[in-house]
């Protein structure tokens, strides 16, 4: 009796011990994550201008010359780096304006989650505040799609034309079989969770996951650190947690808006390359 109660005490003793450096090191982890998420701004000055549209300050970056403005709309865990290939060819031709939404890329967290309404008046705000007036032509790529088509539901008076790449719309769950979409709701929700506390202790950053899918995609060596450094901060990792967990809701409030108006739209899609399981 008196060996295995000797054993319990040192199996006790040695757990709480590992429990005290965990803790030690989550706590160390978060330190260092606050400062990293203070810095990495800094580190990597915004290539647009920063616009102070009230409650927080909005990222946008335009090139180029000439109209129709070209508004180029990332989609889900994306920022105006998500362009990288895409508006300096456009720039050629036009000005081209990429921005990036709150809480992603160089653009301000905001005070609490956003809607899809609240994304596109920021939009509104930002461009009119830059001094590019109506009529646009948005590009939404993605989730940025769906805030695209939302865009010309409610202000159709402000666009010549939407090109949708790849776009979300609003039928999305309800092609899905009940099961299915049960299933994927848990792991995307779990997924992006997971990865908000994750990034808090510093983990996604020792790992080296940014929130991006293409930090190692864009042309310099530059612009793909930044992207992976703004990418591992806590707050995109909320903003991405925030997005996935209002998608559903998303998508069935762009289908109650009223029907998509008589602006000319491109859509372009291909399933020739995916990031994404079926």
């Amino acid at each position: 009796m008196k060996m295995a109660q000797k054993k319990r005490m040192r199996w006790l003793k040695g757990a709480a011990v590992l429990g005290v450096a965990g803790i030690a090191l989550a706590l160390a982890g978060c330190v260092t994550q606050q400062r990293f998420d203070q810095t990495v701004r800094e580190r990597f000055p915004a290539p647009g201008e920063m616009i102070d549209i009230g409650s927080h300050r909005l990222h946008l970056n335009c090139t180029g010359e000439g109209s129709p403005v070209v508004v180029l709309e990332a989609g889900l865990t994306g920022w105006s780096q998500d362009w990288s290939h895409v508006q300096p060819l456009l720039a050629k031709r036009t000005t081209v304006c990429s921005y990036d939404r709150a809480g992603y890329g160089w653009s301000d967290e905001p005070a609490a989650p956003q809607e899809i309404k609240d994304n596109i008046e920021d939009l509104r705000r930002a461009l009119l505040a830059a001094g590019h007036r109506p009529q646009w032509i948005l590009v939404g790529h993605s989730l940025g799609g769906l805030h695209a088509q939302a865009f010309a539901r409610l202000h159709p008076e402000e666009l010549s034309a939407v090109v949708l790449v790849d776009s979300l719309e609003t039928g999305l769950m309800t092609s899905m079989a009940t099961e299915d979409e049960q299933r994927y709701n848990r792991n995307i929700e779990r997924l992006a969770g997971s990865s908000v506390w994750l990034s808090r202790i510093g983990m996604t950053r020792l790992l080296g996951v940014p929130v991006t899918l293409i930090a190692d995609r864009h042309p310099t060596a530059d612009e793909r650190l930044a992207a992976k450094s703004l990418g591992m901060r806590t707050s995109a990792f909320r903003t991405f947690r925030d997005e996935v967990h209002r998608v559903p809701q998303w998508l069935d409030h762009v289908a109650s808006l009223p029907p998509y108006p008589d602006v000319p739209t491109m859509v372009l899609s291909t399933n020739a390359v995916a990031d994404f399981p079926p």
